[in-house]
């Protein structure tokens, strides 16, 4: 079975928009989809209420599925940009949905808001006294690590500025946490849409260029996003031409037994800036930089 989430952009492609999640949902190799709507976010009128950007989880320990939305209850601007009023007014949230049936129907795991859990993040800081205020996952999918730990990729707002961090789960879902730290990871002004994968006993986090390297960036961790140092096989490959972007990467195991991390991101067409085109599938040894 394979099952994909997607936003429901109901009037337009803009952020600010109506928006419920989407799921689809195979169970012959992709030949096949059914799609649904997952859930409605917000039986309100508010024409702009929006759950958006989904980061799936599949757990491998008991077959279930979690999924990540950032949430917004109105507002007309992007998540960053209003990031204080957002905050403020209670208007942004990030929620976990659970589903233990392949993604039919889903049940909310938890919320965290500026009301709701905000212990949990807002330890989170990009230098003291400036805490995260917001946050969504990495948009792509979370991990499960080799010790069973549950793992999302984080992008956050703070009060000045962004960063990247993880949340993590040690008892199968249950609560979630974050690492306390006061400097959160933050490679470029760009640095969102990120991803995780395990190689080795470190936890690597990868992503998005920014408009001056144009490369893609990658550190690790081995204490569950504590501290964090370049990884040198896989920063700083991959060149574009075309506006930062996202880039899934999953780390796989080939029938050939080799692991290998596959990357999907465009590579762009000369100055193609938000077209972003060229799209390409990069293989990497992600151990051996050559």
């Amino acid at each position: 079975k394979m099952v994909v989430m997607f936003d429901l952009r109901w009037k337009t492609a803009s952020d600010q928009n109506r928006i419920d999640p989407g799921a689809a949902i195979s169970e012959d190799g992709g030949h096949s989809w059914k799609r649904i709507t997952a859930w409605n976010f917000n039986d309100s009128k508010i024409s702009l209420r929006r759950a958006m950007d989904p980061t799936l989880l599949y757990n491998s320990i008991d077959g279930s599925l979690y999924v990540m939305h950032g949430t917004w209850a109105a507002g007309t601007q992007n998540w960053y940009r209003d990031r204080l009023s957002y905050f403020n007014q209670n208007i942004w949230a990030a929620t976990i949905y659970k589903s233990t049936d392949g993604g039919l129907s889903w049940q909310k795991n938890t919320e965290f808001s500026n009301t709701v859990n905000r212990d949990v993040f807002m330890k989170v800081q990009k230098g003291v006294g400036n805490p995260t205020i917001g946050f969504l996952g990495g948009v792509g999918t979370g991990i499960v690590m080799k010790d069973g730990t549950l793992v999302f990729p984080i992008q956050t707002a703070h009060r000045e500025g962004i960063a990247t961090i993880i949340m993590y789960s040690k008892d199968n879902g249950k609560t979630w946490d974050m690492p306390t730290i006061n400097n959160a990871l933050a490679p470029n002004p760009s640095s969102l849409e990120n991803m995780v994968f395990e190689i080795d006993n470190k936890l690597v986090m990868t992503g998005r260029e920014d408009n001056g390297k144009k490369t893609r960036w990658a550190y690790y961790t081995e204490d569950l996003g504590q501290t964090w140092h370049v990884y040198e096989p896989v920063n700083g490959f991959s060149a574009t031409t075309a506006a930062p972007s996202q880039g899934s990467s999953i780390y796989v195991t080939l029938p050939s037994g080799k692991r290998v991390l596959l990357v999907s991101k465009p590579n762009g067409n000369g100055n193609d800036r938000y077209a972003r085109g060229n799209l390409a599938l990069w293989m990497l040894d992600a151990k051996d930089p050559n």
